[in-house]
């Protein structure tokens, strides 16, 4: 688990570059549909893609900071069909 000053940073570092708003740590119990990614800390928050907002969940694994995150469209058909976005929504990077 990330220690709290680092959750903290990354959350205001999005939220200051203005790419994702609403943002919230997602408790442990909202983690469970990750799992199978391994994923251990997330946030989600809003961004606006095509002029449509859209929830994004981002969430690390623990091998972070030495692999990617991994990003989750939520719900997965947010935008319709995607290329490279996997069943349960994951992009693949």
């Amino acid at each position: 688990m990330l220690d709290i000053e680092t959750q903290l940073n990354i959350v205001a570092s999005l939220t200051q570059e203005q790419y994702l708003h609403d943002v919230r740590i997602l408790p442990e119990n909202d983690l469970n549909s990750f799992k199978t990614h391994g994923v251990i800390w997330a946030i989600e928050g809003q961004v606006a893609i095509a002029g449509k907002n859209v929830a994004l969940c981002i969430g690390v694994d623990c091998n972070f900071p030495l692999c990617l995150p991994k990003v989750f469209l939520r719900p997965s058909d947010a935008l319709g069909f995607i290329p490279h976005v996997e069943e349960r929504a994951t992009f693949a990077i």
